[in-house]
């Protein structure tokens, strides 16, 4: 058995990644029955599969829905590797610590996952986007005093067995969903969005660059505080849904920063 440290992982078709993680289980089925003497037995179940990668960017190399062969190299020649479905990219940055953007990246396996050889690296410039250049675009108008952003993507997949590939967990794409969040500083209430608006929202990941989800609703204005004793600035958090049933010709679309059309009907 050899120990070694992380910092030779790579994942394959991405740069700047931080780390990976995999949880692999048989999902064993328990059974007592009267010639056990009281004792459990435990039949073979399902193998499943699963995990996530986290990573400085604003744009992963994976969107919800997509299959793709994940590869998790320890040393760049060896680790992990298995088709998978990817559940979930949520991509955060903040304007009060600065820093880079991050991103995280969730899947689940839809094949047999190889423990062995898996080969990956790196070799890109280090170079991840600033936190300090986004800000959230609502319908046109720029939200003031933004301190924190999350954007979480989402599909819902489905997953199943069967005879094709007895014992082998395998995965259908499901529909889409988003949700963006944003933590702002705000003593004029009148100015803060409301829960059942329709908005087109963009979330700058640039100067000149951005998520742009055109079908959206304000869900909440949450933890909007005025604290006397703390003498904290007043502000809250605005979560906004997706609802592309809302008003307006299409069903609209996500457009990611390279203005790739991930869902929907791209504008013209």
């Amino acid at each position: 058995m050899t120990v070694i440290a992380g910092i030779d992982m790579a994942i394959g078709s991405e740069n700047t990644g931080r780390m990976f993680q995999i949880s692999y289980q048989g999902t064993l089925r328990p059974y007592w029955a009267s010639n056990m003497a009281g004792g459990a037995g435990r039949n073979e179940g399902v193998t499943r599969w699963r995990g996530q990668y986290l990573g400085y960017g604003h744009t992963p190399a994976r969107f919800p829905g997509d299959s793709f062969t994940f590869t998790g190299s320890v040393d760049g020649t060896n680790g992990v590797t298995g088709t998978a479905l990817c559940d979930a990219i949520v991509i955060r940055g903040s304007l009060q610590r600065g820093g880079p953007i991050e991103y995280m990246v969730k899947y689940t396996g839809i094949s047999a996952l190889t423990l062995g050889a898996a080969a990956a690296a790196d070799e890109t410039n280090p170079n991840p986007p600033d936190a300090l250049d986004m800000k959230i675009d609502v319908d046109g108008t720029d939200e003031d005093d933004v301190t924190d952003v999350v954007m979480e993507i989402t599909a819902r997949n489905r997953y199943y067995a069967s005879s094709t590939t007895p014992g082998v967990t395998k995965g259908v794409a499901g529909g889409i969903d988003a949700r963006v969040m944003w933590r702002l500083l705000q003593g004029t209430v009148t100015s803060l969005q409301t829960p059942n608006t329709n908005a087109i929202v963009k979330a700058y990941v640039t100067s000149t660059t951005f998520w742009q989800f055109s079908k959206m609703r304000v869900e909440s204005l949450g933890d909007f505080t005025a604290d006397h004793e703390g003498s904290d600035p007043v502000g809250g958090t605005i979560l906004a849904s997706m609802n592309g049933a809302n008003a307006g010709a299409g069903i609209g679309c996500i457009l990611n920063p390279a203005e790739a059309c991930k869902w929907g009907t791209a504008p013209e």
